[in-house]
């Protein structure tokens, strides 16, 4: 199991589904799983053009957020 299958499968079967998530300042944020994903496409697409490549570890510290789930 990978993260691009993972990524193709919500695509598939859960492009509409919600998503919600809390702001620090404690307000709710909600969208689809379909424009999250396109935001991890487009993410992934950036870590390449900065020269991450398949192996490189990247990590994050962030709120439990949509910004930190992409």
């Amino acid at each position: 199991l990978t993260i691009p299958a993972i990524v193709r499968r919500a695509d598939t079967l859960f492009r509409h589904r919600p998503v919600s998530g809390r702001r620090p300042d404690r307000s709710i944020e909600r969208t689809t799983y379909g424009p999250v994903l396109e935001r991890v496409r487009r993410l992934g697409v950036a870590l390449r053009s900065l020269g991450v490549g398949s192996g490189d570890r990247v990590a994050t510290l962030a709120w439990a957020s949509q910004e930190h789930l992409e």
